[in-house]
Parts: C-alpha cells; structure tokens; sequence
C-alpha cells in the first residue's frame, strides 16, 4: 500500500488580507448599521381606524395582564384581604399577607405598573377612536369603562396619593398624587 503525501502549501498572507480588504469594502458601515426596529410603533402607525382597534385590544390585553395570572392586582389584593392565603416560598406574596409590604416588593411594582399600562393603553384608544369612527361606537364606552375600572383598583388596593399621569402628543404628563376620594370620583 502507498501513500502520496502531499507537500505542505505555501502560506499565502497577502491572500488573506487581500481577501478581507474586499470583504470591508462591500460592506457600508452606515447601511449595515441603519436598522429597523420593528417592535416600535410610531404615531403615523396608529393613525387610522384599525390602529383604534389595535389600541383597544392592546388595552384589553394590557387589561387582562393586570388583572389575571401570577403577579395580577387580584392575587394581591385577595392576599391583602385575607380571601387569599400564601403558603409559599416567595417573600413578596407573604409580605402582602402579612400586610407589612417592603418598599423594594419588585412584584407590587409589576403589579402597579400593569395596571396603569392598562389605564393609559385605554386612554390612548378612546382619543384614537374619538379622532377615527363615529362618535356613537361602543367601542369607545368599552373604553371609559376600562379606564375607569382600573382607577377603582389603583383606589382599592393603593394608599392615598396615586398620581394619574397622562400621555398628551406622545409626552407623558406627570400628575400629583391624588387623595383616594379624589381617585375614586375620576372613575
């Protein structure tokens, strides 16, 4: 049996370089880094009918986020109360059920921040639907209906002082806390 060897191939470095040089010259740095970003929503997006209707099932979902599931305004609240009981190994639940909640409760704040996403979300579509369909759609009432639901649960399960910031021309307007009666006559 014989076997060929081969001779070693003679290294070649100006190849390489060569060879990457081309490969930097078709390439644009300003076009392979101007990038889409395709989870942003911009105004002009939403300007129309449908993106009232995205707007409203955004809030619904936002909505049922809020409100069902793991770290909802419902589990919490029903700990609050005592409807519900925690027997389990996480700090944040059974801090709510002993009702001596840590400022640094990261799933209060979920829970916060859920509800509010619901709030504004819904905001964001009555304006949209108010601009696009006919005033008499129900669609709109649906939407005051939620928004007002969710300042009953800021209300119910927050201390007084819950601040009802707005988004006005796609800025968020900051407001004061508002007293619990104050929270409660908005809705």
């Amino acid at each position: 049996m014989t076997r060929h060897l081969r001779a070693p191939r003679a290294r070649r470095p100006g190849l390489h370089a060569l060879a990457a040089a081309a490969l930097l010259a078709a390439c644009s740095p300003d076009s392979i880094l101007d990038v889409t970003d395709p989870d942003i929503i911009n105004p002009e997006d939403i300007s129309s009918l449908a993106g009232a209707e995205a707007l409203r099932i955004g809030a619904l979902r936002q909505f049922n986020e809020a409100t069902s599931g793991d770290e909802s305004m419902f589990l919490y609240g029903g700990l609050l109360a005592d409807e519900w009981r925690s027997g389990d190994t996480f700090n944040q639940r059974d801090e709510t059920d002993k009702r001596s909640v840590q400022r640094s409760n990261a799933n209060i704040d979920d829970a916060w921040r859920d509800i509010h996403h619901a709030r504004v979300a819904s905001q964001l579509a009555i304006r949209g639907y108010e601009r696009f369909a006919p005033p008499q759609t129900y669609k709109i009432g649906e939407m005051y209906m939620l928004q007002a639901y969710t300042e009953i649960l800021l209300a119910e399960h927050f201390c007084s002082g819950v601040p009802l910031s707005t988004i006005q021309d796609g800025d968020v307007v900051f407001a004061p806390g508002s007293p619990t009666q104050g929270v409660f006559g908005r809705a």
